[in-house]
């Protein structure tokens, strides 16, 4: 692990209770139109959320009857997930282990920009491979200039 991610795990794991309620309401605020329409394309049903977090993305493909799998580094993230009866696995998203050509859709809110420039096209060209043929990327970043990290409004002391 890269002692950026590091940094970044830590701050998630310190402060993921006000995480998860802050994706929670995000997802209601900002993102319900991103997953309907990443959901319309889909070819098929299976779809793996990259830096799934607490689940909010994976509860909802599967109320809406999609074959939705996480991956996600945080230990506290991972057994939200489990809790919740999510198919999750605890995986780093720059080096993904899992078979090619398998998800009908990846869906990337908001993680990669957790992603260094210099190492950002590696590991979306890793989660790329993951899509069966004419499969789709739903990715979101934030708009900004440079890249940094952040304090974390959760975590004293740690930055993001």
């Amino acid at each position: 692990m890269f002692e950026d991610q590091k940094e970044t795990m830590a701050a998630y794991e310190l402060g993921w209770e006000k995480h998860a309620e802050k994706f929670a309401r995000n997802m209601e605020k900002y993102a319900m139109n991103d997953v309907e329409i990443f959901s319309k394309h889909l070819a098929g049903n299976k779809v793996l959320d990259v830096g799934c977090g607490p689940g909010v993305y994976l509860e909802w493909f599967r109320d809406k009857g999609l074959d939705g799998m996480g991956i996600d580094l945080s230990d506290n993230f991972i057994r939200a997930c489990i809790e919740k009866g999510l198919n999750v696995r605890k995986m780093d998203l720059e080096h993904p282990i899992l078979w090619p050509n398998q998800f009908d859709g990846v869906f990337a809110q908001a993680s990669l920009i957790h992603v260094p420039k210099n190492r950002f096209e590696k590991a979306l060209n890793g989660l790329v491979r993951l899509l069966k043929p004419n499969g789709i990327f739903w990715l979101i970043v934030k708009e900004g200039e440079g890249e940094r990290f952040v304090d974390d409004p959760f975590s004293p002391g740690k930055k993001r």
